[in-house]
C-alpha cells in the first residue's frame, strides 16, 4: 500500500449525514542517536480538505505529553459523524491517555490511547466506518508514543485501529508499517519513517543521486547522522523538505508546509527546534502523579 496515511477532520455544519473527510498525507521521520541518548522526530503540516475547501498547512502531527514523552499521529485525526455526537480527536485521546496512565510510559499510554479509539469507533455505524477505513486492511488511525525509561532507554510503541468489513469489527493492534530505511551504507543508521514518499527519504540519506547531493549541501560536506542532535534536527528538516520538493504530483498534494522538529533526550527533556506556534496549544501540560 503506497499511500498509508489518510486523515479526516471535523466537518462543520448543522447536520452530519455522513463523515466529511479532511485528508492529509503525513510524512514522519525520526533519527535515533547511535548512543541511544536522544531521538529527533519531525513531520510536515499538510491538511487536505475533501469538501471543496482549499488545503492548508496547519497540521500539528507531533505533540508533547507532559515534558517526558512525545506523541505522533497519522490517520483519522478528527471526525464528527453527527451534530450531537461526541467527536473523535486523536490528539485529545493521546492527552487523555497521558492523564489516565499511572505510569505514563510509551507502552501503557499507547494501550490506553488504542482503547479510547477502539471504544469510540466501535460506537459508529458500519456505513461511517467504511467511509474512513482505508486500504485492504481497513486502517483508520495510527498513534505513536515515545518515552525514555528512568534508566535512559528509549521506548517507542505504536497502535493502529482498523475496521474489518467482513467481521464488522473495530480492532486495535501494534502498527507494522513503521519502517526503517534499507540500503544504508551505515548499518547502524536506521531512520524511523512513516507515511508518503519514504523512498525519497532513503534517497536523501543515501546521497547517491545528484539531487540528493545538492539538497544535502556543498560537495564535500561531511555526511554524518545520529551523532549530534542539532545536526540531526537539520538533517530531518532537510530530508522531509527533499521529499516534499521531489515527490510525484499526487504525493506532492499530500505533503507540504512548515516542518515541525523536536529533540527528545534521555534526560526526558523536549526541545522544539522548529514548530508552528499554534501547535504548543495541543501539548498536554505536565500533571503531577497522584
Amino acid at each position: 500500500m503506497t499511500r498509508i496515511i489518510i486523515c479526516f477532520g471535523i466537518a462543520l455544519g448543522l447536520l452530519f449525514a455522513k463523515p466529511i473527510p479532511v485528508k492529509h498525507g503525513t510524512l514522519i521521520l525520526g533519527l535515533i542517536s547511535r548512543k541511544g541518548d536522544y531521538v529527533v522526530i519531525g513531520a510536515e503540516s499538510r491538511n487536505r480538505h475533501m469538501d471543496g475547501k482549499p488545503s492548508d498547512d496547519e497540521g500539528c502531527k507531533v505533540i508533547a505529553l507532559g515534558n517526558k514523552s512525545l506523541f505522533f499521529e497519522a490517520g483519522v485525526a478528527n471526525l464528527k459523524v453527527s451534530k450531537d455526537a461526541d467527536s473523535w480527536n486523536a490528539l485529545s485521546a493521546a492527552r487523555a491517555a497521558y492523564r489516565e496512565s499511572k505510569i505514563r510510559d510509551a507502552e501503557h499510554m499507547s494501550i490506553g490511547w488504542a482503547d479510547i479509539g477502539r471504544e469510540w469507533f466501535s460506537k459508529q455505524s458500519p456505513q461511517a466506518l467504511q467511509q474512513v477505513a482505508i486500504g485492504e486492511d481497513g486502517r483508520i488511525i495510527t498513534g505513536g508514543f515515545l518515552s525514555f525509561t528512568p534508566n535512559g532507554s528509549l521506548t517507542m510503541r505504536t497502535e493502529a485501529i482498523f475496521y474489518s468489513v467482513a467481521k464488522n469489527e473495530v480492532e486495535a493492534r501494534p502498527d507494522p508499517l513503521i519502517a526503517g530505511a534499507h540500503g544504508q551504507t551505515d548499518a547502524n543508521f536506521k531512520p524511523i519513517m512513516y507515511g508518503v514518499a519514504k523512498h525519497l527519504i532513503i534517497e536523501y540519506f543515501d546521497g547517491k543521486t545528484p539531487r540528493a547531493v545538492a539538497a544535502f549541501g556543498p560537495i564535500g560536506s561531511l555526511r554524518r547522522f545520529a551523532v549530534d542532535p542539532m545536526e540531526d534536527s537539520e538533517s530531518v528538516r532537510k530530508a522531509i523538505q527533499f521529499a516534499i520538493d521531489c515527490a510525484t504530483p499526487s504525493d506532492k498534494a499530500e505533503i507540504g508546509g512548515p516542518i515541525d522538529v523536536a529533540i527528545f533526550r534521555k534526560d526526558r527533556t523536549i526541545q522544539w527546534v522548529n514548530r508552528k506556534s499554534e501547535c504548543y496549544n495541543q501539548d498536554q501540560k505536565p500533571i503531577p502523579r497522584q
